[in-house]
């Protein structure tokens, strides 16, 4: 969510939303627009199939288990990628 509501998505302007739309990169959600709801604030994200990384964690720690450090290495790889 945006914070500061309807006053920032009108700030934000089409041009930074058109910017975000034609972002494209494998390791990037894609921005598909923003809006403003009864003063709420919101992004349209591309909907990426599969387990949050959130989750991922979760179930190994319930397993009481950290990811392997290769898999954590993969993870900072794809995340510096998307930064590019």
């Amino acid at each position: 969510m945006l914070a500061g509501g309807a006053g920032q998505v009108k700030e934000y302007g089409s041009g930074t939303r058109a910017a975000l739309s034609r972002v494209r990169h494998e390791n990037v959600v894609r921005v598909h627009g923003c809006g403003e709801d009864a003063g709420t604030a919101y992004l349209v994200l591309e909907l990426v199939p599969g387990r949050s990384l959130d989750e991922v964690l979760a179930e190994l720690a319930a397993r009481g288990e950290l990811p392997a450090v290769d898999r954590v290495v993969r993870w900072g790889t794809a995340l510096a990628r998307g930064l590019e």
